[in-house]
């Protein structure tokens, strides 16, 4: 196995050798699993799971709806508790590894929102591994009437923001495509 001059490796026991990852690559052998959990299939392509976080969700009977239905279509969901807020996306769905805040409150400083720490209304964050459960998670919401105005997709952009950061954003885009909405049913009339 060749390495590359700088490449960063870990050695893990496997009950009797030791196994080489490069994190970077998500290295595993076919049909195991790797250290995130994600699954290779037998012609090598990896198989990432789907990742649901839930904010303000938790200990409702709406949260628990949402975390059953997504369980059910292979979603690995996470209650945010208010404490995590200052993290990154990336770092919540475990795309990122947690890095200095300095970093990340530059990051997140072109997305031109106030200063917020903490929100109340309900919001769910989904990093996908196939836009097809998509589909499939809204119709099982709409189908058992469980409404979460505020959804987002993880992004290459959005990863680098916190949940605070994000929240205005949605918030502010929600609010607009409101108000657009409502506009168009005013000329209908």
């Amino acid at each position: 196995m060749k390495m590359k001059k700088g490449q960063d490796i870990f050695l893990i026991w496997d009950g009797g050798f030791f196994k080489i990852l490069r994190p970077k690559l998500f290295l595993a052998e076919p049909g195991q699993s790797n250290y995130n959990g994600n699954r290779h299939s037998k012609r090598g392509r990896m198989h990432m799971k789907s990742i649901m976080l839930c904010y303000n969700l938790k200990g409702t009977k709406k949260g628990r709806k949402i975390g059953m239905l997504g369980s059910f279509l292979g979603f690995r969901v996470k209650y945010v508790e208010k404490e995590e807020y200052s993290k990154t996306i990336g770092v919540l769905t475990g795309l990122k590894e947690e890095v200095a805040e300095e970093a990340s409150r530059e990051e997140t400083a072109g997305t031109d929102n106030e200063e917020i720490t903490d929100f109340e209304e309900e919001m769910l964050v989904m990093l996908l591994a196939d836009n097809r459960i998509l589909d499939k998670l809204l119709f099982q919401m709409k189908k058992e009437k469980v409404q979460v105005p505020l959804k987002a997709i993880v992004t290459a952009k959005n990863q680098n923001w916190t949940s605070t950061a994000l929240y205005s954003e949605i918030k502010r885009e929600h609010e607009s495509m409101t108000k657009a909405e409502q506009a168009g049913k005013k000329k209908e009339e």
